[in-house]
Parts: C-alpha cells; structure tokens; sequence
C-alpha cells in the first residue's frame, strides 16, 4: 500500500505532496475495491492520513585526516672563514720595480762595475765581491735597470750577486776559483765545488777504467 511508502511514490512524488495524497487516496481505494470492501451505496473507507516518517538521509561528516608531517632536521654545517695573506712574490708587482736577471762570464772590470755580455752591472762600492770577482768568472746578477734604451746606456744596480764558479772559505777567507774546464785545478777539501765534481768525477773515473783496462792489456802483453 502506498500509505505506508516511507520513499518517493512512483514518478519521483513525495507522498507528503499533493499529487503524492492523490496518488495515497487512489491506491486506497483500488485496494478496498480489490478487497470487496467496495460495493454499490457504500461510502468510501476513511482515507489513511499518511504519517510522514522522517528518514535521516544523513550526510557523513567530513572526518579530519591527521597526516603526521616530520620536522625538518636541522644540521649545523660549519662556515669556513678564509683568511686573507699575503704571499711573498719574486715577480715584480704592478707598478713595482723592473728586476733583470743576468748570468754569465764577467768581460770587464772597471771598479765597481763589471760587465757581462755587454751590459754595464753596477756594484755597491763595498761590495765584498769586488774582491774576488775575475774576469771571466761566471756571475749571476739580479737588479734594476737604470738610463735610457734610447741611447742604449742603461746600467743594471745591482741587488743580488752570486758568483757560480767562486767558492770562499768563510773562516780563513781562501778563494778558490773554478776556472779551468781540463779539472786540473782541483778544489780544495772543504769546498763544495758542485760544478767542478759534476763536470770531472764523471771524467776521472772514465779515466781511472781506461788506464785499469790499458794497464791489463799490458800485463797480457809481457805473459
């Protein structure tokens, strides 16, 4: 019966509309009819007043998601801090004095200037190299330049002077002197004589094997 429909009556009608109480009222009595409760004279059964049932069409809450959300981690990173030095150059800075490197055999020696392949080095007047400089003595040289490349007169101020094939002794103040490429003059003990050695230990133990194997050939020679 559709009196105790609790949804929508057929076509989508609430029963608790107009149209849905006509419908209620209509099916009421096909069904008395239906029942034989309906015949000729009789008056219509009392009409069923539907009683609207509420029905909870409940809408779910919204249910709040907790999403655990970590931290972020904090790791301490140490800085480095760059302290600024200054580093000793031996090239000339910008602005700075023009230093000539000059190294070889001394042609010429006129005081306290000596001259190495045409250039004019000026030494200071108490320098003790003065001394013990020769010519043709190998000599290395670093200083400034001073006069005009115009006229060609520049002379070099010495500020560094060392003498390659010179050695002294610093207690009794011998000079011994590297001067002779055949090694015969031989250094004496508490000279270093780098160059000397490296040019003629070399020669003197060749030496030492030619005569070793000149003296064998003669002894084969007699037996």
């Amino acid at each position: 019966i559709l009196a105790s429909f609790t949804g929508r009556l057929p076509f989508n009608v609430p029963p608790s509309d107009g149209n849905g109480q006509t419908l209620v009222n209509l099916s009421t009595i096909l069904g008395s009819y239906n029942e034989g409760q309906l015949t000729v004279g009789c008056s219509l059964p009392a009409t069923l007043t539907p009683t609207p049932i509420a029905t909870s069409m409940g809408t779910p809450a919204p249910t709040a998601t907790v999403t655990s959300i970590s931290a972020p981690t904090i790791t301490p990173i140490a800085t480095l801090q760059v302290t600024s030095e200054v580093t000793p150059e031996s090239t000339a800075q910008a602005g700075g004095p023009v230093i000539i490197v000059i190294e070889g055999p001394v042609q010429a020696i006129n005081i306290n200037i000596i001259t190495i392949y045409n250039i004019n080095i000026q030494l200071d007047p108490n320098d003790p190299n003065l001394k013990i400089i020769q010519i043709g003595d190998i000599v290395h040289i670093e200083g400034s330049p001073q006069g005009s490349v115009v006229t060609g007169n520049i002379t070099i101020i010495a500020i560094t002077v060392i003498i390659i094939n010179v050695e002294v002794n610093v207690s009794t103040g011998q000079v011994w002197h590297d001067n002779d490429n055949s090694c015969s003059n031989a250094p004496p003990s508490w000279a270093p004589a780098h160059g000397w050695h490296k040019r003629c230990d070399k020669k003197d133990k060749k030496d030492d094997k030619q005569d070793k194997k000149h003296d064998k050939h003669d002894d084969e020679g007699d037996d």
